[in-house]
């Protein structure tokens, strides 16, 4: 009942930092780019430059994701980001003296959106549901794994404390390599 328990507590731990690493960033932020102070606010949707205010509209699709920026006078910039790549468009009546170019404006938008997690393998999560199996049995029966490891060599031999001791230790540590291997990056 004891490892139960420590379990669900370790997944109940993993579950909240997966939560917490996935949390949108909405607080207003600074972004500096070639000596320019740029404040963007996520709520008001809005970048300001220390003289002039951009309005910008940030939409997630499928494969990326685009963003739709509009100067003062009216002008637009459009960027829309898919797989690894991305591409940008102006309106006609953009003033390249006057404003920050789109790209800089895009550049402090992307840096306050959460990055994407990539897909859990299905590999790594039958790996690290292997470990934990491993990890539960060295905690639970280190016995068995120095017989398995040692033990058929010899006859009437027990192994020592100190070995169960940092068998119950490596256990500890398989089981915290099986939980967080689905989420390291390949």
């Amino acid at each position: 009942m004891k490892i139960r328990s420590f379990l669900m507590i370790l997944l109940a731990l993993g579950l909240l930092a997966t939560l917490c690493a996935c949390a949108a960033q909405n607080t207003p932020y600074t972004i500096v780019r070639n000596g320019i102070e740029y404040r963007v606010d996520p709520q008001q949707g809005t970048i300001f430059d220390g003289t002039h205010t951009y309005r910008y509209v940030y939409s997630s699709t499928a494969k990326g994701y685009a963003i739709d920026i509009t100067y003062p006078n009216g002008s637009g910039y459009h960027f829309t980001f898919r797989g690894s790549s991305g591409v940008g468009s102006w309106s006609g009546n953009y003033d390249d003296h006057t404003y920050a170019d789109g790209s800089i404006l895009c550049d402090a938008v992307e840096h306050g959106i959460p990055k994407q997690a990539e897909p859990v393998s299905i590999a790594k999560v039958i790996v690290g549901l292997f470990l934990i199996g491993l990890g539960i049995l060295d905690i639970k029966y280190p016995q068995i794994t120095w017989y398995l490891g040692t033990g058929w060599r010899f006859k009437n031999a027990e192994p020592s404390e100190a070995y169960l001791f940092f068998s119950r230790i490596g256990g500890v540590v398989l089981i915290l390599l099986g939980i967080l291997l689905p989420f390291t990056r390949s």
